[in-house]
């Protein structure tokens, strides 16, 4: 399940490495100002604390994120649910306003 450009309304996740380009791997099922619950093929420890770029359409944020619960499906249907580092609240609030 990668998201796709076309899709204005997906609100797609991607790990970032130094060095590396962005790949969105996993569509945010839900945001709020204090996390988010991302769909995805690769789930990461209870723990990890990495940085991700959200982005929608023309709107994109760089946060830092903690992994908090991870909640195992069938294929697809497993999720990470992260919470962001204090300051990045306003980061997020165009996404959490559904702009």
């Amino acid at each position: 399940m990668v998201a796709s450009n076309a899709d204005t309304r997906a609100l797609s996740a991607a790990v970032l490495v130094e060095g590396r380009a962005p790949y969105a791997m996993y569509l945010a099922s839900e945001v709020t100002a204090t996390g988010a619950r991302l769909r995805g093929p690769l789930l990461l420890e209870i723990g990890e604390t990495f940085q991700l770029r959200l982005a929608r359409g023309d709107h994109s944020a760089d946060v830092t994120t903690t992994v908090v619960e991870v909640v195992r499906g069938a294929g697809h249907e497993s999720e990470m649910v992260v919470t962001f580092a204090g300051g990045d609240a306003a980061r997020v609030k165009p996404f959490v306003d559904g702009r």
